[in-house]
């Protein structure tokens, strides 16, 4: 496995004359997202809490229409993984997934499994969601594969490699204080940044795996 400051190098190579249209897929994200969020808190039903003594008015159930953004969010992640290996970034791609029942299956059971592993404390919930960060380039290697199935498999394969890409995460600290002090744009930049490594690591996992048509022996 490449040390993460190589991790980081291929990804900021196979951005190289890509930047513009992974930037575009970000913002694309994020405007839907606002969209959602705003159709949702005008138009499903609203009721009034009391927050200390004074009254507000909520939309309990706009939440729910987040559901909407999973198939999107599969999407920008593994649209990277092409990047890495030699592909284009198209934004009609961010749209493609929306038929495919795995896509729905492994983005909704993974987030219930991580919210019912927070329940027990934070930290579980976090080795969870690394564990299970994985599935959705595995979903993307193999179209057939069911859910549960996937999240095993990212599960085998993160075994022993959580802490390696937490840290690769965490080296992008200093980026995400740069892009924050830019009132939040030089994020547009820094998720194609961080997308892409996690591409590489999941490249350099599989080949530290062994694996081999997209499958894997187990390394013992």
């Amino acid at each position: 496995m490449l040390q993460n400051s190589k991790i980081r190098k291929k990804a900021l190579e196979s951005l190289d004359g890509n930047w513009g249209n992974a930037a575009l897929m970000v913002v694309i994200y994020l405007a839907s997202s606002i969209v959602i969020t705003t159709l949702g808190d005008a138009l499903l039903p609203t009721k009034e809490v009391t927050s200390g003594d004074i009254p507000v008015t909520v939309a309990p159930y706009s939440p729910f229409l987040n559901l909407l953004l999973l198939p999107m969010g599969f999407a920008l992640t593994v649209m990277f993984l092409d990047l890495v290996r030699g592909g284009k970034l198209l934004a009609g791609n961010l749209f493609k997934y929306y038929k495919k029942q795995n896509v729905w299956a492994v983005t909704i059971l993974s987030g219930i499994y991580i919210i019912l592993w927070m329940f027990l404390l934070i930290i579980p919930g976090i080795i969870k969601a690394y564990s299970y960060s994985m599935a959705p380039y595995i979903v993307k290697d193999n179209p057939e594969i069911g859910a549960d199935a996937a999240i095993r498999e990212s599960m085998k394969m993160m075994k022993g490699y959580k802490m390696k890409l937490f840290l690769l995460d965490l080296s992008f600290i200093g980026w995400a204080i740069l892009a924050l002090l830019t009132l939040g744009l030089g994020l547009i930049l820094l998720e194609p940044y961080m997308y892409s490594a996690r591409a590489v690591f999941y490249e350099e996992l599989k080949a530290e795996r062994g694996m081999v048509d997209n499958k894997y022996e187990e390394v013992i």
